[in-house]
């Protein structure tokens, strides 16, 4: 990720033949630096700094392999000292990270919701989850349907847009009020696709009338899009039934 200049130093950490790794003087014909090239000038637990790279740059890179190395002759590893920290981000590193890095992701500046995440490099969300607090809509006004099919109340919602593609737990609420109906159902639709039903919570008995009582649960939902609109919707299996209020959080569990 670098273009090279004549004198630049060059970390040579990955070669095939890994005799062949260690510090060089980029030029026309690239040499071995002149604080590098000898017997015992680099030896096992050599720590050097790598200014820029994509990949390393920022990185300390130390040899892992024991003992003094001759150039051109000792087999020899290089691997970073420590983890990178990206630090507070709005757009996840795409490029440049390995196992162990972290960064603090802004998920909902306005909220101040960050969410910690660690890079595992496992499948397409590589990014793990480790803490911060989900993202959350509430809606508290009380409001009413009579529909039998899926459809939103008077206040739309709650809904959340995700920022990342990946594995989420979406867990949704609510205070239901009985009177009349035999239930009503809270479920949500996923980038406007029809709520599945088995994600749905329920309220309301026929032999129940009056009083208020909630309802909660979580699901996993799996490859999600980024900028998918979770979005909650009602029904009733009859008559009228009301909502007082109602919650929607969402917790990542690996992002990419």
């Amino acid at each position: 990720g670098v273009t090279l200049a004549s004198g630049d130093r060059v970390l040579v950490a990955n070669q095939t033949t890994k005799s062949q790794n260690g510090i060089y003087t980029a030029a026309a014909s690239p040499s071995r630096a002149s604080d590098a090239d000898a017997t015992g000038e680099l030896s096992g637990g050599s720590i050097v700094y790598v200014e820029q790279g994509t990949k390393y740059g920022g990185r300390q890179m130390k040899i892992t392999t024991v003992g003094s190395i001759t150039p051109e002759t000792t087999a020899h590893d290089w691997a970073p000292q420590t983890p990178k920290n990206f630090g507070l981000v709005e757009t996840l590193p795409t490029s440049g990270a390995i196992v162990g890095d972290s960064c603090t992701y802004i998920a909902n500046k306005t909220s101040g919701v960050f969410w910690q995440l660690v890079y595992d490099g496992e499948g397409t969300s590589p990014w793990k989850y480790v803490g911060g607090p989900p993202l959350f809509s509430e809606v508290a006004a009380e409001q009413s349907t009579e529909s039998n099919t899926y459809t939103d109340l008077a206040t739309v919602g709650p809904s959340i847009t995700i920022p990342l593609k990946g594995d989420f737990d979406i867990e949704i609420g609510a205070e239901f009020e009985a009177g009349g109906a035999q239930a009503m159902y809270m479920n949500y639709s996923i980038a406007g696709a029809a709520p599945n039903e088995e994600d749905r919570i329920q309220g309301g008995q026929p032999a129940i009338s009056g009083g208020r009582y909630g309802h909660a649960r979580v699901r996993r939902k799996t490859a999600l899009t980024a900028a998918s609109s979770i979005v909650a919707k009602y029904k009733t299996s009859g008559g009228k039934f009301t909502a007082t209020s109602r919650w929607m959080r969402i917790t990542p569990v690996r992002v990419g």
